[in-house]
């Protein structure tokens, strides 16, 4: 039982920082999130890279791409 509730709690975490995330891009236009923070990501800034990450997986304001997403998320954990 007591894994069963870290892995709730892991879980838990994993959802609200992207619930976090996505709110943060809300905010943005597509265009906007192609080109500034494409252009933060690309200068190495994990926050963007992750942002971007998260997008692209979920589809939110991009075309849906898992393997971007991907390529994004493992960049933003190698710098931050």
């Amino acid at each position: 039982m007591r894994l069963l509730r870290l892995l709730k709690e892991d879980y838990d975490q994993v959802r609200a920082h992207l619930k976090k995330t996505l709110i943060i891009i809300s905010g943005f236009a597509s265009a906007e999130i192609d080109a500034g923070f494409l252009e933060l990501a690309e200068q190495g800034y994990a926050e963007a890279q992750e942002i971007l990450g998260v997008a692209y997986a979920s589809g939110y304001r991009v075309p849906e791409d898992t393997v971007i997403a991907c390529v994004w998320a493992n960049l933003a954990g190698a710098n931050g």
